[in-house]
């Protein structure tokens, strides 16, 4: 028997990869020791009131063991070990966005595009199907389609990989937009 040494184990933040714990401030704080958090096969000791275990899945469900010594409620010259568990779930990747829009719209043309920002450089293996036929767009940020019919609704279905550079993981994303052709030509301004 034991008794309730009345800690909160607050899981303070869960990343893709890891989970951070705090021993919040109790009046029995002085009577816990030799705390460690243990995830699968990985632990932390808690220092200065927290531990951070790493190593661990993106998007995963876990039971986190918190192990501590404690004095003894019979004898409190006893130290016992007691623990307590916790579900924690980790975070999953935020997809970036491609920015993927249609510009240059005309009568019978259209040029799909994506953004040019940060994460720009993580988009590989771009594949567009457009009009019923599929477009390898690869790497490239703008691709054009031509011979298309006057005030029509065209809808593109673009798929494409994003590698994570921190980590080399491949994850696989897709996404629709629509267009629709003018009914009239616009003038080409050739030059000023």
């Amino acid at each position: 028997v034991m008794k309730d040494p009345g800690i909160s184990w607050d899981v303070a933040s869960t990343g893709r990869f890891d989970a951070t714990f705090v021993q919040e401030e109790t009046l029995y704080n002085d009577e816990i020791t030799d705390v460690k958090v243990t995830i699968g096969e990985n632990s932390a000791e808690m220092i200065d009131g927290v531990a951070k275990v790493t190593g661990l899945e993106e998007n995963t469900e876990y039971v986190a063991k918190i192990s501590y010594k404690t004095q003894s409620v019979k004898d409190p010259t006893k130290i016992i070990d007691a623990s307590h568990s916790v579900n924690i779930k980790t975070k999953n990747f935020k997809m970036p966005s491609a920015g993927f829009k249609f510009v240059n719209v005309n009568k019978n043309k259209v040029t799909l595009t994506r953004g040019q920002g940060s994460a720009a450089s993580w988009f590989e293996n771009i594949k567009v199907i457009f009009n019923e036929e599929t477009y390898n767009m690869g790497s490239n940020y703008e691709i054009s389609f031509d011979g298309l019919i006057e005030d029509t609704k065209y809808t593109a279905e673009i798929t494409y990989d994003v590698v994570e550079p921190d980590t080399g993981r491949r994850y696989h994303g897709s996404e629709s937009k629509s267009v629709t052709t003018l009914s009239y030509s616009l003038p080409e301004i050739v030059k000023f």
